[in-house]
């Protein structure tokens, strides 16, 4: 591997995202998503969502998704990815 290539493979980052959240019926009166009437929008496109928190690698990653899951204030969100920065998903078009 060429070292020019080696420096690019370092730069990459992974996020913990986390999907957009959306009012639920026709009248939304809770003033806090975490207030049960909100849901994720898991289909919403990858450029919509939350970066959560980063890391230096996908494993890493990917530990901390499976902890933060049973965490109290994560309240739920099994809807949680792990996405590297260079994803042209994360591109708005």
């Amino acid at each position: 591997m060429k070292p020019s290539h080696a420096a690019a493979l370092t730069l990459v980052i992974w996020y913990l995202m986390i999907p957009p959240k959306t009012c639920v019926g026709h009248e939304c009166k809770c003033p806090y998503p975490g207030d049960g009437c909100y849901i994720a929008e898991q289909n919403a496109p990858l450029a919509r969502w939350q970066k959560w928190k980063h890391y230096n690698g996908g494993n890493e990653c990917e530990s901390a998704l499976a902890a933060r899951v049973v965490e109290k204030y994560w309240k739920g969100n099994l809807y949680g990815r792990c996405i590297d920065s260079d994803d042209p998903r994360l591109k708005l078009n």
